[in-house]
């Protein structure tokens, strides 16, 4: 049986050295902004990372939308 990315996703070790500070309110809004089209990518590659190459762009909204998920700070509903 073959497993579905989520199954082989669970399987990955945890880094243990990942980032335990609280995600911030800016930071969400950010992200959410990102996501929703009213920002461009350069635009808040600009403000995260001070310029606008951002190799590690993706991750970072990620990063900021997971943490802000388990910190219940934002709800994501399946469409």
């Amino acid at each position: 049986m073959n497993k579905t990315l989520l199954e082989k996703a669970k399987d990955v070790p945890i880094d243990k050295k990942q980032s335990r500070l609280p995600v911030t309110d800016e930071e969400i809004d950010l992200a959410i902004a990102f996501l929703e089209g009213e920002i461009t990518h350069r635009q808040a590659t600009q403000v995260i990372f001070g310029e606008t190459k951002g190799k590690s762009f993706y991750f970072k909204i990620g990063s900021i939308i997971r943490k802000g998920v388990v910190q219940g700070k934002i709800k994501i509903e399946k469409l």
